[in-house]
């Protein structure tokens, strides 16, 4: 077969034969696959990878609701040291009074023995009169600190408990009340107050018990409205006022609870390292 020789291509991409100046088909126009040079442009398709990073929270091990620190008590001339601490916290407490100007404190057998078989007991005289107790009516100063990298969540349900009653030790002395509460601060000097419980009383009644009278046992407890977490420490006081400061009156109490979680903080961690690709791939139709 005769080789074909070309003069030039026209403004169209046709070839013209240089012997007789007529067009042949040109590889343009019939888009020669073997021959990329001749090859028509395509219209470019689009392929998109959209990269999407993201990141976990490690939480830990699954912290379930447990109590934190209790207090029974049940060493006698106690000084509130707790009967019972969680793993993963450190926790105090300190009574309020002392057996000093003729008032008692300490830890009893006999009445009011709820967790163990001793209680705190309390001469009328070291308590404030009133039906409202505050924060300046400590009986009982108590608090809670996750070790370092963990962090502490009260319940919202009963996030402390306290049982507690009215005792008069003499006979035919007049009704005898207490009152008490807990308040939560995250500070010792309880200017940053994040819950207060409401107020719980007990009256005397008029049953004789070791020539005295005794009121009903009254369990309280403290519910905050949200959800209080803490890395650093969380500080409580049972705080409690009485009727009249006179005779043989006594604010008996025990089993001061906290109840919670403690678990490690959250710390984000990358899931997904590097990258999945390039955010868009140009490709040709061949």
């Amino acid at each position: 077969m005769k080789e074909k020789r070309f003069f030039a291509k026209d403004l169209g991409g046709r070839d013209i034969d240089r012997d007789c100046f007529r067009y042949r088909s040109s590889p343009i126009a019939n888009n020669d696959p073997e021959n990329p040079e001749t090859q028509e442009s395509q219209p470019m398709k689009k392929t998109i990878v959209v990269l999407i990073p993201f990141a976990t929270l490690t939480v830990g091990p699954f912290a379930s609701a447990a109590v934190l620190a209790q207090y029974g008590f049940n060493v006698s001339g106690t000084t509130g040291a707790p009967s019972t601490v969680a793993s993963g916290l450190t926790a105090t407490g300190s009574l309020a009074f002392s057996s000093a100007a003729g008032q008692t404190g300490g830890a009893t057998s006999g009445l009011l023995p709820i967790e163990g078989a001793r209680s705190v007991f309390t001469f009328a005289a070291s308590v404030t009169d009133g039906t409202a107790p505050t924060v300046s009516h400590s009986v009982f100063a108590f608090s809670v600190t996750p070790d370092p990298g963990n962090m502490i969540t009260l319940d919202l349900s009963n996030a402390v408990t306290w049982s507690f009653l009215a005792y008069d030790g003499t006979v035919n002395a007049a009704s005898y009340s207490v009152y008490t509460a807990v308040i939560a601060a995250t500070d010792a000097s309880f200017t940053n107050i994040v819950a207060t419980s409401s107020t719980f009383s007990t009256t005397t009644n008029a049953t004789g018990f070791d020539n005295g009278r005794w009121g009903t046992t009254v369990a309280g407890d403290l519910n905050p409205s949200s959800t209080i977490s803490s890395t650093g420490t969380l500080y409580f006081r049972l705080v409690a006022n009485d009727s009249l400061n006179s005779g043989d009156h006594q604010l008996r109490f025990d089993n001061v609870v906290i109840n919670g979680t403690v678990a490690p903080v959250p710390e984000p961690t990358i899931a997904l390292l590097g990258s999945l690709g390039l955010l868009g791939l140009m490709r040709r139709r061949r």
